[in-house]
């Protein structure tokens, strides 16, 4: 439909504010995302979904489906009311501090904002 090298713009007006998104068409598996004029280069893979969300505590239980999880990865959560990014710090299954976790895991994970059930976690590789 493309070339490889085509550039595509457009501009989106929110509350009098006006930002500019540039999709550039390259190879699969490059996802590119732009927050207030500088570029990141990007790539989201779906790890898993939240279990359950500790409200006293503000830790997610999120069930990991896909993947390996590890301490220092950026994750993205994203659901209808909710869409954030953070490092991850810290993970424990059964209240032991792990360093990595993969299919089939359970881990709570303290995050910054509210989650939801069954909200999809993205972990970012750039």
């Amino acid at each position: 439909m493309f070339p490889k090298q085509t550039r595509i713009s457009f501009v989106v007006r929110s509350s009098s504010f006006f930002y500019f998104f540039f999709i550039f068409l390259k190879p699969a598996k490059n996802v590119h995302y732009i927050y207030s004029q500088s570029i990141v280069y990007a790539m989201e893979e779906e790890i898993g979904h939240v279990e359950h969300y500790f409200t006293h505590v503000g830790v997610a239980a999120i069930g990991i489906t896909n993947g390996t999880l590890k301490v220092g990865d950026t994750i993205r959560i994203k659901g209808s009311t909710t869409d954030f990014q953070q490092t991850i710090d810290s993970m424990e299954i059964d209240r032991k501090k792990i360093d990595q976790a993969g299919v089939g895991a359970s881990v709570g994970i303290k995050v910054t904002e509210r989650v939801r059930e069954h909200d999809t976690v993205y972990v970012i590789r750039e």
